[in-house]
């Protein structure tokens, strides 16, 4: 009965680590992950004519001509195979 009792205060213990903010990160620490952020935030907020999905630089071109190339391609096959039910082989 008592290892049962210490067992749930163990669990609502556990529990009450993973429900909690992070309080105990030093002050330091989130004083640089504000200024990151503030500094990111920044750089996607000046109006340089590019699109905000590509403000992330190389990676994200990257990304974004991989995504329509998967487009075109997927529209091109489409279309084969409606042509393919449209006109079907004579066997």
């Amino acid at each position: 009965m008592n290892s049962a009792k210490k067992l749930l205060q163990l669990g609502q213990l556990s529990a009450r680590q993973f429900c909690t903010s992070q309080a105990h990160m030093s002050a330091g620490r989130k004083v640089a992950d504000y200024s990151k952020l503030k500094a990111k935030q920044a750089k996607f907020q000046v109006n340089d004519g590019k699109l905000i999905h590509l403000k992330g630089g190389a990676i994200d071109r990257l990304l974004y001509q991989l995504t329509v190339a998967i487009c075109v391609i997927g529209v091109g096959l489409s279309g084969k195979f409606l042509y393919e039910l449209s006109f079907p082989k004579k066997a």
